[in-house]
């Protein structure tokens, strides 16, 4: 398995949770253009990174056969 991590900035707070958008220069078609964190105390203007599986495991991996 394989992750990528990609840096998302709060755009917006409200009671719901904090909205999160994703820079557009790069690597846009591989990831939501945004999203919602509910909680977490993240604050309008704070960049977070969020991973993202680029290659997930295989059933050999799972269970600890190879690596």
């Amino acid at each position: 398995m394989r992750t990528k991590f990609f840096p998302y900035v709060c755009r917006y707070v409200n009671g719901e949770g904090a909205w999160l958008s994703a820079y557009y220069d790069k690597d846009f078609d591989k990831r939501p253009a945004g999203m919602m964190i509910k909680g977490g105390g993240v604050k309008e203007g704070d960049e977070i990174s969020i991973a993202f599986l680029e290659q997930p495991a295989t059933a050999r991996q799972i269970v600890g056969l190879d690596k």
